[in-house]
């Protein structure tokens, strides 16, 4: 499978990678470092980059600037593999055909409007239930 990500900015300076992920809600790096984590990967394996020279850094930016820099440890990066091994196979129980990636039919997913989660849905009008 192919992954993909969209880093927000990385500027390359003196041999380093400095990789800026902009975050307009609220301040919390345990959720975030995932993302930090495979945006560090991506600038490794498909720039070049060597791990010590990559400093990914999470800038928030509601109620007031704060930067926080995260620099994955190997523990993290190995079980980065595992999180997205797992995620992946979670979300493929949701199609009929994993390679054209044909998802089943919308009446299988339940609704979650008992936990709210339906109030926040971005495709209230693909359900229309």
């Amino acid at each position: 499978l192919k992954a993909y990500c969209k880093v927000d900015f990385l500027l390359p300076d003196e041999g380093k990678a400095y990789i800026l992920d902009w975050k307009t809600g609220k301040k919390d790096l345990d959720k975030h470092k995932k993302q930090l984590t495979g945006y560090s990967l991506f600038a490794q394996h498909n720039l070049g980059y060597k791990e010590e020279n990559i400093v990914p850094m999470v800038i928030y930016l509601k109620d007031s600037y704060d930067e926080e820099e995260f620099v994955p440890q190997k523990e993290e990066i190995e079980s980065f593999f595992e999180i997205i091994k797992t995620e992946t196979d979670e979300m493929q129980t949701f199609n009929i055909d994993i390679n054209e990636n044909t998802p089943k039919p919308k009446e299988e997913f339940e609704m979650t409007t008992s936990t709210g989660l339906c109030a926040y849905c971005n495709y209230k009008k693909l359900c229309n239930r």
